[in-house]
């Protein structure tokens, strides 16, 4: 049995809304957070206030090796940072020569030293 209380609804989205959305979420009284939207708010401040970059950033970053990384949890460069590099390669089986190289390339993203 669920116990979690839902006492509103919210919509998030990461472009921008119609303007036919933005009054039906108005009338039916349902928050939004879009891309841009709300101004103070919104999507995109919220992911470059907290550093909240996904790991499809990291240009360097091929498909079956972001697939082992994002099936293990890490969807994020904040993630990636705080494992261990040597323990993250010998699980996933990726090399950690390349994963070292990601790990310093999210590090200059997220502007750690």
């Amino acid at each position: 049995m669920n116990r979690e209380k839902i006492d509103g609804a919210m919509i998030v989205c990461n472009t921008k809304f119609s303007e036919h959305a933005r009054r039906y979420a108005e009338c039916r009284g349902i928050q939004k957070i879009g891309w841009s939207s709300p101004s103070d708010q919104n999507l995109q401040t919220l992911i470059e206030e907290r550093k909240l970059y996904p790991l499809s950033c990291l240009k360097d970053l091929d498909t079956k090796d972001r697939e082992k990384l994002v099936s293990a949890g890490t969807l994020l460069m904040k993630r990636l940072v705080m494992k261990d590099p040597e323990t993250i390669a010998r699980r996933l089986r990726i090399p950690e020569k390349r994963l070292n190289s990601l790990n310093a390339m999210a590090q200059l993203i997220l502007g750690h030293e």
